[in-house]
Parts: C-alpha cells; structure tokens; sequence
C-alpha cells in the first residue's frame, strides 16, 4: 500500500467522523428551521438569575440565561419527551431543568438536572406549529395534567395551569 492510499483513507475516516458528529448535534435540528429554544412570541423561556429554585419567565431568546430544549429518544403514549435546560453538562454554571417538583400549580421554578419524570415534558402538537407542554411527573406521580402556560410579554411568569390544547397561552413552538 502506498503511503497516498494510506493519506487518503485517513482523510476519508476524518471527514466521515466529522460528518457523524456535525448530524448528531443540536445545529443539525436548526439546520432544518429548528430552534433550539422554547418560544412564545418572540420570547423565549429565560432563567432571569443562575440560581435553583429561581422562577421563570418569558425574556429574551438567545441571551444568556435563555433555557434550551433537549430532545430525547424517549417517548409516552405516543408524544415525545423533552427536557428544557439551562447550564453546561458539568461545571458552573451547573446544568439546571425545568422541574415540576410535585406542583399543583404555581410558578414554574429550575433545579439540578437529574432525569426524573418531574423535569420531562410531554409534547403534544396541536397543528400549525405549536405545541402544548404537560409534566409528565405531574402526570405519573399524581395524576395531574398540568401544562406550562405564560403570557406573550416579556418578564411573564411562566406557571403550571391544569392543561388546555386550544388555550393559547399554553401554545409553545421552537421556530425561529
């Protein structure tokens, strides 16, 4: 084997690896119109202090504190699982969910990721883009179908609200 074949399958296995790795990244889902945030609007939903517990609202998209969705491969009944997550995956600023912690109702509040049933979210797509966002935690640990809800202003609060398809304050969308 000449020392140009062996160039040339090196390259080859560097651009496939590349290739692989740029399709399995969040830009890949923007490429195809896709945003990787939360919207209502054109707000996003925004943690307003990098500390747990904070409660949050609707702000800016693409600021710092913006919260970003995390697909999963994990599905209920049907509908997708998502997570809605700020933060690096270790280091400060720690990563933080959106958490139901067992709620009734209230304002929505962050705290450390950690993969319980109270930080997915249930996407049901109600047409034209939009989407409504249940707890699945709410759902499983206390039989309670509570969906996120906010206004379309900036600094609205985002809170649990017992789940409405057609109430258009619980319509989200990732479109940019």
């Amino acid at each position: 084997m000449s020392k140009i074949s062996i160039l040339r399958g090196g390259i080859l296995a560097a651009v496939l690896a590349t290739l692989v790795a740029v399709i399995a990244t969040p830009q890949a889902a923007q490429a195809s119109g896709q945003s990787p945030y939360v919207r209502k609007g054109s707000y996003c939903i925004f943690v307003p202090s990098g500390s747990e517990g904070t409660a949050l609202v609707m702000g800016g998209c693409g600021l710092v504190g913006t919260m970003k969705r995390q697909d999963t491969s994990r599905t209920y009944n049907g509908h997708p699982l998502i997570f809605v997550r700020y933060g690096e995956e270790s280091g400060p600023p720690y990563p933080y969910c959106l958490d139901n912690l067992g709620q009734a109702s209230g304002q929505v509040r962050d705290y450390r990721c950690n993969g319980g049933s109270y930080q997915q979210l249930e996407v049901f797509d109600v047409g034209s883009g939009k989407k409504v966002l249940k707890s699945l935690g709410a759902y499983l640990g206390n039989g309670r179908h509570l969906c996120l809800s906010a206004g379309t202003t900036k600094n609205a609060a985002l809170v649990w609200a017992t789940c409405n398809t057609a109430a258009s304050t619980q319509q989200f969308n990732w479109n940019p």
